[in-house]
């Protein structure tokens, strides 16, 4: 009886959530809608009501799923008394909660579709569900028996448009649309944060505020889409680093080329990280020490401590205006960003020219949602100019 009877704290879309009974459950949300909150609780309640049966929380990759998901759902079993009664134990080192009644909850990433043909699970969480590839999904869901729910903030279509609810039968799927309104537990603080975006920025409000599909005004970059993978036979141009650490994070992109076009992944988007931090990540992420990497000249000390660790570093020399010069060399390619790259198509969302207090729109773009750009940016500068021998390549029109 989805929870009143055990009285769990729950908001109308846990309630939508537990009750709907079509095999795929999609729910299409602003910010603090309580999405992957409501989603957990529907899991921990069913997993608890029918023994031996596994739930599957699939995610961007495991450090995502640790601050985000992982974290909601120790929050719920530590504040929810019932839910302290029915689960045995969490292994942090594998991921999962046991249950007394021998079912399981488990939170997993998928390197690829060949990776998600594994296990099977009688219910599949697909949380963030526009950071993970529909290749990954469609394997996931062959193998789920039960039913499977899918959480995102729209932000543009992707999959569960186009794939799901554009293909496949109506009688196959539910869509569940959520906003802040629908949540009971939060603050005024972040309610007045929220609804102070509807006039400073309505892409945000759209999206975030009204969890409706962006359509962004004045965006710099239209030239760009999202793509499953790198090709195997791309060409890799170099690496592209934004320094940050406290209030901005440190920001590396891959960039590679193939067929005249653009190829960029995401290897670090993260705050508080040292230079120490980065060369680490760095070597993790198989940076070889005489792959290219192009950084921000400003920053001509953290420079030497990466080179120091014997990475081959170099400060992008930006010249006037760099920052027009670069966006205009890169609005000559089609750039295809990986899809789990996930911040840099946040960024290329939200990235917009500066307009006047009129509204105009200026020759300059905002100084934010910036950081993997500007790592792009270094990229495009240093290897896609012509200068010193590099060939213009992929240039259209």
């Amino acid at each position: 009886m989805y929870g009143v009877d055990v009285q769990l704290r729950v908001s109308k879309l846990y309630t939508a959530n537990y009750s709907a009974t079509k095999p795929i459950v999609i729910n299409q949300g602003g910010s603090s809608s309580s999405k992957t909150y409501s989603l957990l609780q529907v899991l921990i309640q069913k997993l608890s009501e029918q023994p031996n049966k596994v739930a599957t929380v699939a995610g961007r990759d495991i450090p995502n799923l640790k601050v985000g998901a992982i974290r909601d759902f120790k929050n719920i079993w530590r504040t929810t008394p019932h839910f302290n009664e029915v689960i045995k134990k969490f292994n942090g080192s594998d991921n999962f909660a046991e249950f007394y009644n021998g079912s399981i909850l488990e939170f997993k990433s998928f390197g690829d579709e060949h990776d998600a043909r594994g296990s099977r699970r009688d219910y599949l969480f697909v949380n963030e569900a526009n950071g993970i590839s529909w290749a990954i999904v469609d394997q996931l869901m062959a193998r789920t028996r039960i039913r499977t729910y899918i959480d995102y903030n729209p932000s543009s279509r992707f999959w569960a448009h186009d794939e799901i609810m554009a293909k496949m039968p109506k009688e196959d799927w539910t869509f569940i649309k959520s906003t802040y309104k629908n949540n009971p537990f939060l603050t005024d603080k972040i309610v007045s944060y929220i609804e102070g975006k509807r006039d400073t920025d309505p892409y945000w409000w759209q999206v975030y505020g009204l969890g409706e599909i962006g359509r962004l005004e004045g965006a710099v970059y239209t030239n760009w889409g999202k793509v499953d993978a790198i090709p195997d036979d791309a060409e890799f141009i170099a690496y592209g680093l934004d320094f940050g650490f406290s209030v901005d994070p440190a920001a590396v992109v891959a960039v590679y080329r193939f067929d005249g076009e653009l190829y960029v992944n995401e290897l670090v988007y993260d705050k508080g990280l040292t230079n120490a931090d980065l060369a680490d990540i760095l070597k993790e992420q198989g940076v070889k020490g005489y792959e290219l990497i192009y950084a921000d000249s400003a920053e001509p000390k953290s420079i030497e401590e990466i080179k120091r660790k014997g990475f081959s570093i170099k400060p992008t020399k930006k010249g006037a205006d760099s920052i027009r010069g670069g966006i205009e060399i890169l609005k000559k390619y089609r750039i295809n960003v990986v899809r789990t790259a996930v911040n840099v198509c946040t960024e290329l969302e939200n990235y917009t020219w500066k307009k006047d207090r009129m509204g105009k729109q200026q020759a300059k773009p905002i100084d934010d949602l910036n950081h993997a750009l500007d790592a792009l940016r270094y990229v495009a500068l240093s290897r896609l100019t012509g200068k010193r021998g590099v060939e213009l390549i992929g240039v259209v029109g």
